[in-house]
């Protein structure tokens, strides 16, 4: 794949599977990880590449998460997540800067993947752009600027409900990509 670490890559599912069955209907969660595969995916990229990154939970819960941080450091070496889905899988994200979990005056990109349930492949390559991220820091110029200029969030499953579910609306049948607050 061209990383610098592939033991993520080679351990991961395969995207595209040669022997498909020639059902009319296709599985199109075959091939991608499972919820559970993507949450120990999250947690193994926070701990390796906890130099440029983190685990972060949503402003409100801020002050209870420095609580709970402080109270229990060094004893949990995963993040906090930023809350979680219908049926109670937590939604991940990864803050990735050279300043990790402070505000820096440096433009910010949320990346959101697996909106909708039935399109899982969002959720696979964001986990990709993260470790080929955190692989070539200091060995390629370009991430090196992107790391060091700009905070990068990536969430890589809005929808984990949707996904077991293999449709496209969350565990209440809600499109989420319709339902934003105004």
């Amino acid at each position: 794949l061209g990383f610098e670490n592939e033991s993520y890559a080679g351990s991961g599912r395969h995207l595209i599977e040669e022997n498909q069955s020639h059902h009319p209907r296709t599985d199109i969660a075959r091939g991608y990880m499972t919820n559970s595969e993507l949450e120990r995916a999250v947690k193994e990229f926070g701990r390796r590449c906890s130099h440029i990154s983190r685990i972060y939970s949503v402003p409100w819960r801020l002050y209870t998460d420095w609580f709970f941080i402080t109270l229990f450091e060094g004893i949990f070496d995963f993040g906090i997540s930023i809350g979680e889905s219908v049926r109670g899988f937590p939604l991940w994200v990864i803050e990735i800067s050279d300043k990790p979990g402070r505000e820096e005056p440096e433009p910010a990109f949320k990346f959101i993947g697996n909106v909708h349930g039935d399109e899982p492949v969002g959720r696979e390559l964001l986990l990709l752009l993260a470790n080929w991220i955190c692989d070539n820091y200091k060995r390629d110029p370009l991430v090196d600027l992107i790391v060091d200029k700009v905070h990068l969030h990536i969430l890589p499953s809005m929808n984990p409900d949707g996904f077991s579910f293999r449709r496209r609306g969350n565990a209440n049948n809600v499109d989420l990509n319709r339902d934003f607050p105004d």
